[in-house]
């Protein structure tokens, strides 16, 4: 995607019921979404365990975050990937960043609705998670 009028139209074309049943990732500068790539190694990822009610609402909130450069908190923290996984009853959404020795903690991710509760945000490195 190169523009935001792309966006828009991938955010049409993706119906809520694919965001709840679906693995999606999405990249913001085309980085590859593997934890073992050169950008992503040294990161980690914020995680949000997500109600399926909310869920396409959520990772469209946090890929537009992603590309306006607002879904942290902390300037410099970049991101390189914003994915969510279906799980039984709910969804996971990760925001991944690109260094875990200077942005490690849950609250460097922004919250961008207030429907996420208050300590929902988990972080782990990538070097701490099975490849």
């Amino acid at each position: 995607m190169k523009t935001l009028r792309d966006l828009a139209h991938m955010f049409k074309a993706v119906k809520q019921i694919d965001w709840v049943r679906g693995k999606f990732f999405f990249t913001p500068e085309s980085i590859p979404p593997l934890m073992e790539n050169a950008k992503n190694i040294r990161g980690g990822s914020y995680s949000i365990r997500v109600d399926r009610a909310i869920a396409g609402d959520l990772m469209q909130a946090y890929i537009t975050a992603a590309v306006m450069k607002m879904a942290t908190t902390t300037e410099g923290d970049e991101i390189s990937c914003v994915r969510i996984t279906p799980r039984r009853d709910f969804n996971i959404l990760q925001v991944w960043n690109r260094d875990c020795q200077k942005f490690c903690k849950p609250e460097g991710l922004a919250i961008v609705d207030v429907r996420i509760p208050d300590g929902e945000v988990k972080y782990v490195p990538h070097v701490e998670k099975k490849i």
